[in-house]
């Protein structure tokens, strides 16, 4: 390790000593929809205060007095009674053409609450009837359900170190992050130092293992890493830079240079002639005027400069969104137009362990590739806890996916090679839906979706429509006590 990360762990020593009389703030996991809906709340609230917020990095916590948990109360602190042991229970029900309709249950139980002055901590088991169900799902299951710790965490909280210990879900720069999904519950760690109008961010975690020779029980280890750094340009603009590296193999552990959060992994693992899978990226959100935000992301996967040799043909891959959002267009409604844009072969590589996969899903939040998206979503508000709003998606998919072999065309022709986005015999689909989501009564979340979706080339086959109807109803219960 360079002389530049040791005075990094002194620096963060020297603070967390200093750092006195911190009280700790709840925290809002991810994942759940009762939680993801006071996450669209303070995106709303981000527009009337973004400078409360860093809004870069998540579990965000959440500042005293400004959002109201009180349908959420076990995610409170409270120094006098510091455990809360709660229970939520979620039955979903969902219906389409052509398919038969089906009702899934998830049990959740767990508690939260706060250790001296400034840890908080989290934890939850689930009982998952849609998860048994996953083809994707390679754990035990128990009466057609898959169990186990969902989320399980520790936030340490200082004046400018923010700490995640544990298994939990984040995301970086935008709710739908291209490089990190908030349905993954990963394992390992996160921190964040801040100083004046600068964030830096790393996060360590620990991904499934690979089965490479099903005789003997040899495992190739997987691993993330990945660091951020935030800059405040100007009270309107705020712009990330980030870098994360898909690594592992037998017997391979972490390695040092990749703790190292000043270091480039790319560069890295160039040096180091390892064939590891990095990615780079930047993100921005710019508000203009007041109640609007520009937002948007750009990740690198692979992006040919030159073009002097016949690999060097390969096509670049990357994802990006672009978005605006507008809060109060007309009093109470609120206007979200966004574009999303993934090529094919983005996250997939040569080496089964470098895809940026976990347990068979995108580390990103969307779960595939060569694809496209126009979103456009009209949204009122009831009330401060209840919403309904009105969504137009077109979406077109090609054939290539995430999880495909990978392949070399461009290596078979000696010229120059190209290919359209997206691939092959294109899907399309037009949706429309309406929905309702929010709190009722005291202990109770509902949220309901019907809409119609006209589909065209259907599972990338030619001539094969589907004129489709849908309805996805979940309610979610949830009882807590302080102990």
């Amino acid at each position: 390790m360079n002389k530049r990360f040791y005075r990094l762990i002194i620096s963060l020593l020297i603070i967390i000593i200093s750092s006195t009389n911190i009280i700790a703030l709840p925290i809002i996991p991810l994942g759940l929809k009762p939680f993801d809906f006071f996450y669209d709340k303070m995106e709303k609230l981000e527009l009337y205060h973004h400078n409360t917020y860093l809004y870069a990095v998540a579990p965000y916590s959440i500042e005293k007095n400004t959002l109201n948990l009180a349908p959420l109360s076990f995610l409170q602190s409270d120094l006098n009674k510091n455990i809360n042991l709660f229970f939520i229970g979620s039955e979903s029900f969902n219906s389409q053409t052509l398919q038969s309709s089906q009702s899934l249950e998830i049990i959740r139980a767990g508690l939260s609450g706060i250790f001296g002055k400034n840890i908080f901590f989290y934890s939850n088991i689930s009982l998952d009837e849609q998860k048994a169900k996953d083809q994707n799902y390679t754990g035990k299951k128990w009466h057609g359900l898959a169990g186990g710790v969902e989320q399980s965490f520790l936030n340490v909280h200082f004046k400018q170190l923010n700490i995640f210990v544990g298994r939990f879900k984040s995301f970086w720069g935008i709710k739908k992050s291209l490089l990190l999904s908030e349905s993954n519950a990963l394992d390992g760690f996160q921190y964040t130092f801040t100083y004046k109008r600068f964030a830096l961010t790393y996060r360590l975690a620990k991904l499934d293992q690979l089965e490479t020779d099903l005789t003997t029980s040899i495992f190739d280890n997987r691993y993330f890493a990945g660091h951020r750094l935030d800059i405040r340009l100007h009270k309107k603009l705020n712009v990330g830079l980030f870098e994360s590296i898909i690594f592992g193999g037998i017997g391979r552990t972490v390695e040092m240079n990749y703790l190292n959060p000043l270091l480039s992994y790319h560069v890295e693992q160039l040096n180091n002639n390892i064939n590891d899978n990095s990615f780079l990226g930047i993100d921005f959100r710019y508000y203009p005027i007041k109640n609007f935000k520009l937002y948007g992301q750009l990740l690198i996967d692979d992006y040919q400069i030159e073009k002097n040799t016949q690999g060097d043909q390969e096509p670049n891959q990357y994802g990006a969104i672009i978005g605006g959002y507008i809060s109060d267009i007309v009093q109470s409604y609120d206007l979200r137009m966004e574009y999303i844009k993934i090529t094919n072969r983005t996250y997939n590589q040569a080496y089964e362990r470098n895809k940026y996969t976990f347990e068979n899903r995108s580390l990103g939040y969307f779960d595939t590739n060569d694809y496209d998206k126009l979103n456009l979503t009209l949204s009122k508000w009831i009330t401060p806890l209840r919403s309904v709003s009105l969504h137009f998606t077109s979406q077109r998919k090609g054939e290539g996916n995430i999880t495909d072999e990978w392949s070399e065309p461009w290596l078979e022709q000696n010229n120059d090679y190209s290919e359209p986005f997206p691939f092959g015999v294109v899907e399309k689909t037009n949706r429309i839906s309406g929905q309702f989501k929010g709190f009722l009564l005291k202990n109770f979340y509902l949220d309901a979706e019907a809409g119609f979706e006209n589909i065209t080339n259907r599972n990338n086959r030619e001539q094969n429509s589907l004129q489709n109807k849908f309805i996805s109803i979940s309610l979610i219960t949830f009882f807590s006590k302080r102990m």
